[in-house]
């Protein structure tokens, strides 16, 4: 009768497990001013270059940014040692 038993708590605990199947996550997806959008826009958006994909407060959450250009490096050196101390890390570079 135990060996039946156990058996039976078996089947049962790997037949939940083989069934059980993770949801998939529905992403919730940003314009650059923070409203909520449909993936084909967000995409289209995406598709002009202007805007830079970060994620979300939450796993599935993406949200676009603009992308921005400021200009050239003018001193390498002192990117370098910024960098550096930010990330308390040495960079290499030649």
């Amino acid at each position: 009768m135990k060996k039946i038993l156990q058996i039976l708590i078996l089947v049962i605990f790997i037949s939940s497990c083989s069934s059980t199947k993770l949801a998939p996550q529905n992403i919730i997806y940003f314009d650059h001013h923070n409203i909520e959008i449909t993936k084909s826009e967000y995409e289209k958006l995406l598709l002009t270059h202007n805007f830079l994909e970060i994620p979300g407060e939450y796993t599935n959450q993406k949200k676009l940014i603009f992308r921005e250009q400021h200009g050239q490096v003018t001193d390498i050196q002192k990117l370098k040692s910024l960098l550096e101390g930010t990330v308390e890390q040495r960079i290499d570079s030649q």
